[in-house]
């Protein structure tokens, strides 16, 4: 179908397209609100600064789409192909992502995916850089090799997500449902993770250094061979987690709960424990040279 065709159709009341080919279609600024192009090949199209709000793009090709500073508010997206796509700076908000393919595709410069439903989403290489993702549904989503440096995923839901080797040094995580997923060997250093819900999450081999776990829940959780360098997890709840083998050297564990935890291994040089609760807890081996015990006494 031709571009003059589509917007003369649309400006006379139509808004059913379903499955027409729109490939390589240069749309840039057209005002396409609510239209209906499911099925569509829009591979290759020209989508910037155009407004597609309440419509319904579900199962279309979009591979390579660029739709920078597109207006998609309330958009169908589902189980669309939309690798390397470029949604630098759009407005994603309470879209619908269930099942797409969105490998490869750039969201940078702030793109606002606040209250998007991403379940089962795949993210992998993305650039999610300083993303907006507040209260966003990523259940389930493989976020492998993603790049989420600075993203705000602030309330956001990532159960059962796939994030290994992805990076989200100093990413937002406040109060985030981060329950059953896999962080192994990510990257979260500096990352605010505060009263986050990370119950049976993996974090093995990743790298937390300096990161904000205040009062999180992480009962189950794996740590084996992580990097806690200079966390703070004051008042986190660590029972029942595994600790072996992971480095918290001068980290705050103040009032920690670390009831039947395994720390074999760990280094906990410089930490402080004080008020932490270590019972029935598994400290053989562990290197506490210049840590401050729960008694306020510091050991050697």
């Amino acid at each position: 179908m031709e571009v003059s065709e589509l917007l003369e159709r649309y400006a006379a009341g139509e808004r059913d397209f379903d499955r027409v080919d729109l490939s390589a279609a240069d749309l840039r600024g057209a005002e396409l609100a609510d239209v209906s192009l499911q099925g569509a090949d829009l591979s290759g199209a020209k989508l910037s600064e155009s407004n597609l709000q309440g419509a319904n793009l579900r199962e279309a090709r979009m591979v390579g789409v660029l739709a920078e500073r597109a207006r998609w508010r309330g958009i169908n997206l589902r189980e669309v192909k939309f690798r390397d796509g470029v949604l630098r700076g759009a407005d994603l908000i309470n879209a619908n992502c269930i099942g797409a393919d969105l490998s490869s595709c750039d969201f940078g410069d702030h793109a606002n995916l606040s209250g998007c439903s991403m379940r089962a989403a795949k993210l992998v290489a993305c650039n999610l850089v300083e993303a907006i993702l507040v209260e966003s549904n990523l259940s389930e989503v493989d976020l492998h090799e993603a790049k989420l440096e600075g993203a705000n995923l602030r309330e956001a839901t990532l159960h059962h997500a796939k994030a290994t080797e992805a990076n989200f040094t100093r990413a937002n995580l406040t109060r985030a449902n981060l329950t059953k997923a896999n962080f192994s060997d990510a990257v979260l250093t500096g990352a605010m993770l505060l009263e986050a819900y990370a119950s049976s999450t993996v974090f093995l081999a990743a790298d937390l250094s300096s990161c904000d776990l205040r009062r999180a829940k992480a009962m189950g959780a794996d740590f084996t061979a992580a990097k806690l360098i200079k966390g703070n997890l004051r008042e986190t709840n660590l029972s029942w987690a595994t600790l072996r083998q992971a480095d918290l050297s001068d980290a705050n564990l103040f009032q920690a709960r670390l009831q039947w935890t395994n720390l074999s291994g760990s280094v906990l040089r410089g930490a402080v424990l004080i008020d932490a609760d270590l019972s029935q807890s598994n400290t053989r081996a562990v290197v506490w040279t210049g840590a401050i015990g729960p008694d306020g006494q510091a050991r050697q």
